[in-house]
């Protein structure tokens, strides 16, 4: 009797043991991962730094990614350091930079100039983006000039948002007319609004497919009427068009739009402070890299 209660007994121990193992397992792997997340953020934070230069982003949080990069490398760092770290740089990437006020003005001005030629964009859209250029209008009246405030930027934002949509809704690059086709009408549309007896829109614009979309040229009426016979199979494809649809897939659609500058309606170069702000709305790039990661590999962000 008691060889066999020494023998229940000693199973038992065994599997409280393993159970015990397994536990501490689970725990150090969840540990590993909550780190390796941390290193892939910071990693973004440091490579999109090195790509841009010194870009605003690391001049705003150079604290959040000093300390962050502390808690990595401190051996006595626990699974809390690591998570309270990895929410503290999502946290500033997703609250990130305030506009100036110089830049969010000039926005202003150049929006104003937008047409809804041919009623090219949608009632509601427009009524839309008449509404938040007004609301950016009553923000920079109300504000002093050279100061930055959260209020501007989320105007400035709000602006950018509606506008990065209604131009992203239709994206066959060379349909000019939105007929579904690209064919001679196109070209012949864009040679009239070369010579300024036809208007296009910021949305058309951009589906002329130049280089600086804002000013399209004869040699993209060249492309398109080469493109129309055949006489090539595609259109040479220039950064910042339209919003990847892969972005949006992985972040939330309105983050993306509001953080991508168009250059329909912002400045594109005016002095250095305004070329650091072009960097400043992709900044979302550095979650994004993130998020996909984190997806890619069956994380949670």
């Amino acid at each position: 009797m008691k060889k066999a209660m020494k023998k229940v007994l000693s199973v038992l121990l065994t599997v409280a043991m393993l159970a015990s193992a397994l536990c501490i397992n689970a725990y150090a792997a969840e540990t590993s991962i909550t780190k390796e997340k941390l290193f892939k953020l910071i990693d973004s934070y440091e490579w999109y730094g090195s790509l841009w230069g010194t870009p605003s982003v690391q001049y705003q949080y150079l604290d959040v990614l000093i300390t962050a990069t502390d808690v990595y490398n401190d051996e006595n760092s626990t699974e809390a350091d690591y998570q309270e770290a990895l929410d503290m740089l999502k946290n500033a990437n997703l609250n990130d930079m305030l506009v100036h006020y110089d830049y969010a003005e000039a926005t202003y001005e150049l929006a104003s100039k937008e047409k809804n030629y041919n009623n090219w964009y949608s009632e509601e859209d427009w009524a839309e983006f008449q509404n938040k250029l007004s609301d950016l209008k009553a923000v920079l009246d109300a504000s002093e000039r050279r100061v930055e405030s959260p209020e501007l930027t989320s105007a400035f934002r709000s602006l950018l948002g509606i506008y990065n949509k209604m131009t992203n809704e239709y994206t066959l690059k060379g349909d000019l007319n939105k007929d579904g086709e690209v064919n001679v009408s196109d070209v012949t549309l864009l040679q009239k609004y070369l010579v300024g007896s036809e208007n296009l829109t910021g949305a058309q614009k951009m589906l002329a497919n130049a280089e600086e979309y804002e000013n399209p040229s004869i040699i993209e009426a060249t492309l398109i009427q080469k493109y129309a016979a055949g006489e090539i199979s595609q259109f040479d494809d220039y950064d910042n068009f339209f919003i990847e649809d892969e972005y949006v897939n992985y972040l939330d659609e309105n983050m993306v739009y509001e953080r991508t500058l168009n250059f329909n309606i912002c400045p594109r170069k005016i002095n250095y402070q305004y070329i650091r702000n072009e960097y400043k709305y992709q900044s979302y790039k550095i979650i994004f890299s993130y998020f996909m990661w984190c997806h890619q590999n069956g994380y949670e962000p």
